[in-house]
């Protein structure tokens, strides 16, 4: 496979050193010409599967960290952002930035060299072109996920998101767009994407029709647009795979679920989260969540083991490599509870109970009795629990935290206590979006984050 003449350039635009860009100058480059060469491009496992999403993990409050484990850590970032800290990276690159607007890069290039490469099939231009858009947006998300402000209807003209690259000109100094730019970016290139890609991609690595309308429903629900968040989920479940009975799935062990995404049906996207060593030997699931499973809830046994030294870990990710790897991408499980949460939001409770109902006799042992609120006011509040008990590890929870902050029933204070030193996370403070990392504001025109 070809290099990229236009990877040195990332660092212009993003912020890097003198010596990345010695280096990399020195490299025999080359820009593709072939449509081979963007398709394989597009098809680079390691660059578009391993997505980070890291920062949204760990500033969440799905687990805790004892005393003693966390000054041993030695990424400064990790011990900081588990405080919600000032003052988060002392001067390390940041993988959750760095990577994403790397495949972004490599999207653009994609999209502007598809015009040179002459005649080739409709098909492979189009699955080629959808796939380039499909990651272009997805990467944005997740960086206006952590780096951009939360949505809000009221302010999101003024707020400030991330920075769009839509061209691979990385000499142009970047500058944030709004929020509103950001959303309307990410979902003018689903909105494309969908109409190009077949039903399902050529392996569950690549993008396809239901991997599209899986992220719009995500995209959708984060902007409070539940009838279209709905009417996404519902196509996305109506080509995508089943849900799985966990009856079927083994509780022992520390594997539960399949390595091969094949075996999985709930996958429809396969993603991963590079491993942070804070939530790999440091962390243990927090008592508040673990108290969230009824006694007959299979997930208490297939997502959680205890360690030798009493910490409670996560084995549950659909990675199927036990704990400390994590899956980051789209499943059915996830959009079936967006279905459902939608469904609530506007009124239909009749079907969004049906589906519940459905979906917790595939979490609960056979003939087990699970108490789903017969108050239709109260049901939405346990949709919001479910969430928490499935979609763990995801970077879900740190979205959810986002976009409830802004409902006041459902505002939350995050509580971390580390060496007899209580830290608290706020509803609404500016330490939701986190800082732009620091080389990146300073080779730029990027304003940074309130802290």
């Amino acid at each position: 496979m070809k290099k990229i003449i236009y990877g040195l350039l990332l660092c212009c635009s993003m912020g890097c050193d003198s010596e990345f860009l010695d280096v990399k100058s020195e490299s025999n480059l080359v820009v593709p010409n072939k449509i081979e060469d963007l398709e394989a491009l597009m098809n680079n496992l390691l660059m578009f599967n391993g997505v980070a999403g890291e920062l949204a993990v760990v500033g969440a409050d799905e687990y805790t960290v004892g005393d003693g484990l966390l000054q041993s850590l030695t990424a400064p970032w990790q011990r900081n952002a588990y405080l919600w800290a000032d003052q988060v990276y002392e001067g390390q690159p940041i993988n959750d930035w760095n990577n994403a607007y790397q495949r972004i890069l490599y999207c653009n290039i994609v999209l502007e060299r598809l015009s040179t490469v002459g005649a080739v099939s409709t098909e492979q231009r189009n699955r080629v072109k959808g796939t380039a858009l499909f990651h272009r947006a997805y990467s944005h998300y997740l960086l206006q996920n952590i780096f951009g402000k939360p949505y809000n209807p009221s302010t999101k003209e003024a707020d400030l998101g991330i920075p769009l690259k839509l061209e691979s000109d990385v000499t142009l100094r970047s500058k944030r767009a709004t929020v509103a730019e950001v959303y309307g970016s990410i979902i003018s290139d689903l909105n494309e994407a969908l109409s190009l890609l077949p039903e399902k991609g050529l392996s569950k690595y690549a993008p396809g029709k239901d991997a599209v309308n899986a992220l719009l429903a995500k995209v959708h629900l984060d902007i409070f647009e539940y009838t279209k968040a709905l009417s996404h989920a519902s196509d996305c479940l109506s080509t995508a795979g089943g849900i799985l009975n966990y009856n079927d799935v083994p509780e022992q062990g520390n594997t539960p679920f399949p390595t091969d995404p094949d075996e999985n049906p709930e996958i429809i996207f396969y993603a991963s989260m590079l491993n942070a060593t804070i939530l790999r030997t440091r962390y243990s699931i927090s008592e508040e969540l673990l108290g969230l499973y009824a006694e007959r809830d299979l997930r208490k046994k297939i997502f959680f083991t205890a360690n030798s030294d009493g910490r409670m870990l996560f084995k549950g990710s659909y990675l199927g490599y036990g704990s400390g790897a994590y899956f980051l991408g789209l499943a059915t499980d996830e959009i079936r509870l967006i279905e459902i949460e939608c469904l609530v939001r506007t009124g239909d409770y009749g079907s969004a109970r049906a589906a519940l109902v459905g979906f917790l006799e595939r979490r609960f042992a056979t003939g087990a009795q699970f108490n789903t609120p017969a108050d239709d006011g109260m049901l939405l509040s346990y949709v919001l629990e479910e969430r928490r008990r499935q979609l763990i590890f995801r970077g879900n929870r740190w979205a959810d935290l986002r976009r409830l902050n802004g409902e006041g029933k459902f505002r939350k204070t995050l509580k971390r206590s580390i060496d007899g030193k209580d830290y608290e996370l706020l509803p609404n403070s500016p330490k939701y979006s986190w800082p732009i990392p620091d080389d990146a504001v300073q080779y730029s025109d990027i304003v940074q984050n309130e802290r």
